[in-house]
């Protein structure tokens, strides 16, 4: 047996930091859809009323599947560079495809809730500044990719 105290640990093959902190970025945006993205407005005038819940939603369950599929491809990023190229592109790709829908969102407004107009919840909030963060995760993620001088590039 070898009792060293000096020897390093190894990570585990395609966890990293910025990896790990990507998936917690993506399951984040996945609890998130499981609330509800629009309430009433004025509560006051026309009573608490919510909307229906992220995923049930356009750009909720773009959010919701992109999300699951960027962190599925961030966890089972391999070693090599043509694997990493590969995963770290269609990253980009998803978490971008979740963005414009989440800015279209932002643009267009709430829907209306039962005939008067709505507005978003903490929830949707949430949700858009994880998946902003989520891209710019994926952005610099390839961004070491290309700097290493990987050959797959």
């Amino acid at each position: 047996m070898n009792f060293r105290q000096g020897r390093p640990r190894r990570e585990p093959a395609g966890v990293v930091p910025a990896a790990t902190a990507l998936i917690l970025c993506c399951v984040g945006v996945a609890f998130a859809a499981a609330f509800p993205w629009t309430r009433v407005a004025f509560e006051r005038l026309w009573g608490a009323h919510d909307g229906p819940l992220g995923w049930h939603t356009s750009t909720g369950f773009t959010c919701l599947t992109t999300c699951l599929l960027t962190a599925i491809v961030a966890a089972i990023e391999g070693r090599s560079p043509h694997n990493r190229q590969a995963a770290r592109t269609a990253g980009v790709m998803l978490m971008l495809v979740a963005t414009i829908a989440v800015v279209a969102r932002l643009l267009l407004g709430p829907e209306s809730i039962r005939g008067v107009s709505g507005a978003h919840t903490g929830w949707f909030l949430l949700a858009s500044v994880l998946v902003t963060f989520g891209a710019v995760m994926c952005g610099w993620r390839m961004r070491s990719i290309r700097q290493a001088g990987d050959p797959a590039v």
